[in-house]
């Protein structure tokens, strides 16, 4: 985003000080010197949300820096990446060429989906795709004409200009203009002012444009929710399984619109599920809580419109669809009142998805049960909550076969894995480790790398963990060698480029297991590749976007480079050691998470130690001790037993140096 006075005045005083017109700089940075109009309205500041290619290509013209276009953002350090974009180009240069489009609207509409999915590419990939064919279509519309009248015709060439000049909130003004005047081709001049609307990011607007299209086409009122209905469908599906924003958002416009529009307890109540079902995705995607909130209260007036004695089957669905929010809601904020209560939905919905009636619906509820319940058993600790979502699970897979549904069978085998692996990990159950194992091995048969690439690199990122504990408990590298492959594995899906904060975890679980395994052996080679993989990971984890994350992986850092440091009786390694320690508490706060904090404090006692061993300065001792006292407060004040004989050991080291 751009101070658009800010940015008029530099232009405008650059152009004056090299003495050139509007029409020339328009030829030299536009193209054309019919776009003046255009300069003159950035340089008076007219022009709303100035685009980031539009500025470029002026800034080119006139030799302005980098620097000086930042000093107009009201964002300095938010601005495209033009690596993105160029990657953006490169990848849909085929299609570019095939729709006859010019470079300089590609690069245009990439700088657009840069700026709108920076952290999303393959989202912001099939954007640009979307928008091109719309661009294209656009284009096409105004070469051949509507064969309605010589008004209609006129409009679509001028929006097909205005987009081929990459003016696309010029395009939907022209549209928006036309369609208010006309008296024929008007659902076509809507489909249009839509499609224009998209491509100047206004989801509102095109909502608008397309539900008053659909008015055109249905006279009656029925036909007509049913029709709006269809087309809030058509969008939620593309945004949601490519990944583009825009397209959700317009979904969420127009079941929002389409609200008052409905006329029985019914409609209103398929509606609103509907309206519940794009929030819930749109606010798991950003990360947003509030949207969240208001899927649920979507799904709550959903049930009160379509109630269990009218339409038992879609109550269930919207109970279930609840389930699905307030799970996600209760696991981001940490809120067991709210993960019960999504366990109470999914109960409330087997009332009436029953396995005889509808099994594969019935199916689906209770591995969303398990899922649920397998935070809240996490979360507490208590075992018996594990117990209940592995039976979910099992009871899914009762009709989730293979035979039936390969996928989603092998999603609830996915699921069962993570269920055993926590319980197996809780008790020390090694037979329960193994069923996880095997449950992961399972879903690899039908998740495979071919048929759902990032789906299997997860299970394998899963199965690696389960490995890992089991190879830890039992001390044998066989099975932590298995491990660290299921990780190399995950990370050749698991790509930098395509997820990178899963590819950061996979490189922080590599390191660790790869420090379980060079300790064991005394092999500092595979110990110089779990601080290679840490610090890999810290590239991703960084601590302005994961604060937590980043710390344990520093964390984790410390603990591979002190054993490495002790081995070789490094100082300087081990003084590396202590500031990865150090990095970490400036996250791992006492007030924050003060398990954590004590646990690094605990590490930073230790390290004291070896530093005394090695220097023979008894100053470290003095500053170990300091170190595990403070850590042994907060291991006495939250019942912490384990940690709290690790900490009097490290202490009575300390105290025997």
């Amino acid at each position: 985003m751009f101070d658009t006075v800010a940015l008029g005045r530099l232009i405008k005083k650059t152009r004056g000080d090299l003495r050139i017109s509007q029409e020339v700089l328009a030829q030299d940075a536009l193209g054309s010197p019919d776009r003046k109009a255009d300069i003159s309205r950035l340089e008076n500041a007219r022009v709303d949300n100035p685009q980031e290619y539009t500025i470029r290509r002026i800034a080119d013209a006139l030799g302005l820096t980098e620097e000086q276009i930042d000093t107009c953002r009201t964002d300095p350090d938010h601005r495209p990446s033009r690596d993105m974009v160029d990657r953006l180009v490169a990848e849909k240069e085929a299609l570019a060429q095939k729709l006859d489009l010019r470079r300089s609207l590609v690069m245009s509409l990439a700088y657009r989906m840069a700026d709108t999915q920076a952290q999303d590419f393959d989202g912001a990939l099939n954007a640009l795709e979307a928008a091109l064919e719309t661009a294209s279509r656009l284009i096409k519309g105004g070469q051949d004409g509507s064969n309605v009248d010589d008004f209609v015709d006129d409009v679509l060439k001028r929006i097909a200009d205005r987009v081929a000049d990459e003016d696309f909130t010029g395009a939907a003004t022209v549209a928006s203009d036309a369609t208010a005047q006309a008296t024929a081709g008007l659902s076509r001049l809507l489909q249009a002012e839509a499609d224009a609307h998209l491509l100047a990011q206004d989801p509102t607007a095109a909502a608008s444009a397309l539900i008053r299209m659909h008015h055109l086409d249905h006279s009656d009122p029925d036909a007509l929710i049913e029709a709006l209905r269809a087309e809030q469908d058509k969008w939620y599906v593309e945004g949601r399984d490519k990944g583009i924003d825009l397209r959700l958002a317009l979904a969420e416009q127009i079941s929002a619109q389409t609200l008052p529009l409905c006329q029985t307890p019914d409609q209103r109540g398929a509606v609103l599920n509907n309206h519940g079902n794009v929030l819930k995705y749109l606010g798991e995607r950003r990360g947003d809580e509030s949207v969240l909130e208001h899927s649920a209260e979507a799904y709550r007036a959903a049930l009160e419109e379509g109630t269990r004695e009218r339409v038992p089957l879609n109550w269930a669905g919207t109970q279930n669809n609840l389930g699905n929010t307030l799970r996600v809601l209760g696991q981001r904020r940490g809120d067991e009142t709210v993960l019960e209560q999504a366990v109470a939905a999914y109960r409330a919905a087997l009332e009436e998805w029953t396995r005889e009636r509808v099994p594969l619906d019935w199916a689906m509820t209770q591995n969303n049960l398990g899922i649920t319940l397998q935070v809240l058993g996490e979360r507490r600790g208590d075992e018996t909550v594990l117990e209940q979502s592995a039976a979910a699970f099992r009871a899914a897979l009762e009709e989730r076969t293979r035979e039936r549904v390969p996928l989603d069978w092998a999603m609830t085998q996915n699921n069962l894995g993570i269920t055993l692996q926590v319980l197996g990990e809780r008790r020390g159950d090694e037979t329960v480790l193994e069923q996880a194992v095997a449950a992961y091995r399972a879903a690899l048969e039908e998740w495979t790398r071919e048929r759902v690439p990032l789906d299997w690199a997860m299970t394998q990122n899963n199965l690696g963990i389960t490995l890992q504990i089991l190879g830890q408990r039992r001390g044998d590298e066989a099975v932590l060698e298995q491990a660290a492959a299921a990780y190399r594995a995950a990370l050749e899906e698991r790509t930098r480029e395509r997820v990178p904060l899963d590819w950061a975890m996979t490189q922080n679980n590599l390191g660790i297991t790869l420090q379980i395994l060079g300790q064991r052996r005394g092999d500092e080679a595979v110990l110089e590749q779990a601080a290679a993989a840490y610090r890999a990971a810290l590239e991703e984890r960084t601590r302005e976007r994961v604060p937590l994350d980043w710390a344990m992986t520093q964390n984790n850092l410390g603990i591979t480079l002190q054993v490495l440091g002790e081995r070789r009786g490094d100082e300087a390694v081990l003084e590396q050691a202590a500031a990865a320690y150090r990095a970490a508490l400036e996250e791992r706060t006492r007030e924050r998470v003060p398990l954590d904090w004590a646990a690094t404090q605990t590490n930073l006692a230790n390290l004291q130690g070896a530093l005394c061993e090695i220097t023979g300065n008894r100053a470290h001792i003095k500053t170990g001790l300091a170190h595990i006292k403070d850590a042994i407060k907060v291991f006495e004040k939250h019942g912490a037993k384990g940690y709290l004989e690790i900490a009097h050991n490290v202490k009575a080291d300390l105290e025997a140096l």
